[in-house]
């Protein structure tokens, strides 16, 4: 009898990572397991994948014993764990080809006989053989910002993904953007080729990956479709690359003026403005809008609700300032984004003018919100992240590679910004055409409603499935009790 066991805090951290990748509605059955295997050296692991993503789980602890290799799904972990206390032990045991699962209720152990899949069902693991680069706990860091920062508009498929840029062979940069506003961190150098581009995904905003440790990086391409591998101690990271061309970004950022207000926050005001950005008023209107403001010496921080004129201004003293008096008004969102990612110095040239926050080699372009635009005037479905106006990073040095949304720029509906390529190509008729505006945003609406439907015709049709199978199952049932009537008439009184 072979048994691999995990404590139930162990396992419980490698579940709630693998989580993020197994599917509850997945209409192939073996991507509801997982995959569970011990080597000849007693390293165990745990794997679970969607196909586009491979996540693995390395135990710290080696467990000598046969070679395992196996399926289980993921349903039972998941229950085990939930009813076993802190201290006790989850066991796979595996006897005669039969899997069983040991775990507690209130107490007292249990075995629970499961039916697994073949292990050869399992999607076979993409074979990246490039040798890896070493990575710092930086580079997580600054990967899992920019991915904060990526879109999750579908529309815009390409800008799902943080970029690994390497086109300036002496500085390396870790890019993400959703269209309002940019993030950038630079002094890497990875090594590649080309760019690569990480999709994100609910494992890498939800985890710490990397943050702590650092870890392996490395890319591969099998039959056509390119791979990137992250590695640390415990995880094992494989997911496929975005395909398409990145956005040339560096086309956008605004550069310095003389003319800028500079603030610097100190590690007090940090956490004033983090206290207080998200309880200002406003914080249920679309944009959630809050504005700073630089005026005699002093830098505030100020909020409105609805359609009032007042704003409700709390004063920064930890704040120091220079240049003339500015205010620009910004959604929290980024703002909170920002400050939580410790960028302390901020430039603003004017309330129409990209918002730069930067530190330590990790800068933050953030479009701000109109001052002509008041919360009423927004359409109730617009959210930070779709919204036409204002775009940052979205313009393209290869047009005829690349869609129409991703080559919008910065100035979409404001007047041409500081250190953009493209501010002197503006058209004079860009904001006479309404009707066409709204054309394509009815399409791009359309396009959104049809990926649900069929989202839905997948969920449809797998209930179908199940429904097939319980008919078959009744019938055979039925057909049972058929027969048994059938030879009970047969028998004489």
């Amino acid at each position: 009898m072979n048994s691999i066991n995990f404590s139930v805090s162990e396992l419980k951290g490698a579940v709630t990572g693998l989580g993020k990748v197994v599917s509850r509605r997945s209409t192939l059955p073996v991507l509801q397991h997982v995959r569970v295997s011990r080597d000849a050296k007693g390293s165990v692991s745990i794997q679970a994948t969607d196909l586009d993503t491979f996540l693995s789980y390395h135990a710290p602890d080696v467990q000598a014993g046969p070679v395992v290799d196996m399926l289980v799904p993921m349903e039972h972990l998941v229950k085990g764990l939930k009813s076993s206390a802190a201290q006790d032990t989850v066991s796979l045991i595996v006897d005669s080809n039969k899997v069983k699962l040991r775990y507690s209720i209130g107490g007292s152990p249990i075995e629970q006989s499961l039916e697994p899949l073949s292990v050869t069902e399992w999607p076979p693991l993409p074979p990246i053989d490039q040798r890896p680069i070493a990575v710092d706990r930086e580079f997580g860091l600054a990967l899992r910002q920019a991915l904060e920062c990526s879109s999750d508009d579908p529309t815009r498929y390409v800008l799902r993904c943080a970029c690994l840029d390497v086109t300036d062979k002496r500085f390396h940069y870790i890019v993400g953007t959703n269209g309002r506003m940019l993030y950038s961190a630079n002094s890497f150098s990875f090594g590649l080729p080309k760019n690569v581009l990480i999709p994100n995904s609910k494992f890498m905003a939800a985890s710490d990956f990397l943050d702590q440790e650092g870890g392996l990086l490395s890319v591969g391409s099998v039959k056509g479709v390119n791979w990137v591998k992250l590695q640390s101690p415990r995880w094992t990271y494989i997911a496929r690359q975005i395909e398409g061309i990145y956005p040339n970004w560096k086309q956008v950022v605004p550069t310095g003026s003389d003319k800028s207000t500079n603030i610097l926050l100190n590690d007090a005001a940090l956490k004033q403005l983090l206290a207080v950005a998200s309880k200002l008023p406003g914080d249920g209107d679309n944009d959630r809008p809050v504005r700073i403001r630089f005026d005699l010496q002093s830098v505030f921080i100020e909020g409105r609700a609805g359609d009032s004129q007042e704003w409700t201004s709390i004063p920064v003293p930890e704040a120091a300032a220079k240049g003339r008096r500015a205010a620009v008004m910004l959604n929290r969102e980024y703002l909170i984004k920002a400050l939580r990612f410790g960028l302390k110095q901020v430039e603003i040239l004017d309330e129409l003018s990209p918002v730069i926050f930067w530190h330590a080699g990790k800068k933050m372009i953030v479009m701000p919100l109109r001052p002509d635009a008041s919360p009423a005037s927004v359409p109730a479905n617009t959210s930070p992240g779709n919204q036409e106006n204002n775009r940052v990073g979205a313009s393209n040095s290869e047009p005829t590679k690349t869609t129409t949304n991703e080559r919008k720029t910065m100035h979409s509906q404001n007047p041409p910004q500081r250190g953009t390529a493209e501010s002197s190509h503006t058209s004079p008729n860009q904001e006479s055409r309404p009707a066409l505006k709204h054309a394509l945003e009815q399409v791009e609406q359309l396009k959104i409603t049809l990926r649900d439907l069929a989202g839905q015709v997948g969920d449809v049709a797998a209930l179908l499935k199940t429904a097939e199978k319980e008919q078959r199952g009744t019938s055979r049932e039925v057909e049972s009790v058929r027969a048994t009537l059938r030879s009970l008439q047969k028998v004489a009184i």
